[in-house]
């Protein structure tokens, strides 16, 4: 019974009268002259700042559309850049191209050159050792050289000595030219039949001179290959090769006594091979 007063209470035309009065109090205070100026001020400060507002944010979009120009200039500065390295790239590619083609037409003369220097003296040997005599005859000491390893006398095209080098004490070395490279090859066939048989090297008696010095005879070899030679011979001195020598006018080398023989055109192939395990 008392929620049910409680309720009706609540509802009771007492309480009416004063939101009715306080309502019309409320539309006085918003019809007042005081709440009018405040509100006219407000609604100036709102239009003022929709005003500055709007302002900015042209501002803001003019700033916007000129970075965008800006940038949009600087893509097609970029892109412009990119097709001149494109061009450059592609001729670049293209002079690699023909530096290649020069290349292997580089290697390929330097190939023939080196043939054509190996042939001027594919039919010569080379005799180190032998001292200079007064009225020494070259042609005859080889002859004697011939017959003292079982060898029919070659004939020789001509015969002469390099000249002296003045820093160097020992004899200047003797060139034989003969006829042909099969003359030559007869040659060291029987050198090496007289080591084979007498298990010693060549000596001046060998060619009628006086002492047991030894004398040694070789292939003549082009600038290159005697370059690469004496490369090969350093590097078995320091027992990195096992062998370095030389079948008509090419360079072989050995890393091993049993390996087999490689043939080397170049210092770095010599290098390559001697530093291999």
């Amino acid at each position: 019974m008392s929620l049910r007063k409680s309720a009706r209470n609540t509802h009771s035309p007492q309480h009416t009268p004063s939101l009715k009065l306080q309502s019309k109090g409320d539309s006085k205070g918003v019809n007042s002259p005081t709440t009018v100026c405040l509100l006219e001020r407000l609604e100036a400060k709102l239009e003022a700042s929709i005003e500055n507002i709007i302002m900015k944010i042209k501002e803001s979009e003019e700033r916007v559309m000129e970075k965008i120009g800006e940038i949009s200039a600087e893509i097609t500065n970029l892109k412009s850049a990119m097709k001149a390295v494109d061009v450059r790239v592609s001729a670049l590619e293209s002079l690699r191209y023909e530096s290649n083609d020069q290349n292997k037409e580089v290697i390929t003369l330097c190939q023939q050159v080196d043939e054509l220097e190996n042939a001027l003296v594919a039919t010569d040997v080379i005799i180190y050792g032998v001292p200079l005599i007064a009225e020494e005859n070259l042609t005859s000491l080889f002859s004697k050289l011939c017959t003292s390893i079982n060898l029919t006398p070659l004939p020789a095209r001509s015969t002469f000595r390099l000249r002296k080098n003045n820093s160097n004490k020992k004899p200047s070395p003797i060139i034989v030219k003969l006829n042909s490279s099969y003359d030559r090859s007869l040659l060291f066939k029987a050198i090496a039949g007289f080591f084979k048989a007498n298990r010693t090297s060549l000596t001046l008696r060998d060619i009628g001179l006086n002492g047991d010095e030894k004398i040694y005879v070789h292939e003549c070899l082009t600038n290159k290959n005697r370059e690469l030679i004496q490369i090969a011979t350093r590097l078995k001195r320091q027992k990195l090769l096992a062998s370095a020598f030389s079948i008509r006018g090419q360079i072989y080398v050995r890393k091993h006594l049993n390996s087999e023989a490689t043939k080397v055109l170049d210092c770095e192939s010599v290098e390559r091979i001697a530093a291999a395990s």
